[in-house]
């Protein structure tokens, strides 16, 4: 599966890359995000409740920044498993995150993860 996107934010790029670099704001960026803690200066675990449908399923995520150049580009690896045992990710799954300005200097973010769950 490959999730993709792009869109723009009413922020300056700077603004927008450090915001999305502080845990504590992005948490509020995740989904069912419930818990993301820091392991050193790159690596960090997550746990994330995803719900389709009647089925609740709680995550544990482990994400490595393996490319950082502020505040252009970021690339991020990392493993995830379902706690209730029902399945986990392939490994790696990848994350790319790329910010550009824009005319009305604005942060143009596109990202692209493509992962898959067994």
């Amino acid at each position: 599966m490959l999730l993709e996107g792009k869109f723009t934010l009413k922020a300056p790029i700077k603004d927008t890359w450090d915001f999305l670099l502080m845990p504590e704001t992005l948490v509020a960026c995740i989904p069912g995000c419930e818990q993301w803690k820091a392991i050193d200066e790159k690596t960090f675990e997550s746990i994330v409740v995803a719900k389709v449908g009647f089925i609740s399923v709680k995550f544990k995520f482990t994400t490595t920044l393996t490319e950082i150049d502020p505040p252009r580009h970021l690339k991020a690896v990392g493993r995830g498993e379902d706690l209730g045992k029902h399945g986990s990710f392939k490994s790696p799954w990848l994350h790319k995150m790329d910010f550009r300005s824009t005319r009305q200097l604005n942060a143009r973010m596109c990202n692209s993860n493509p992962f898959q769950v067994v």
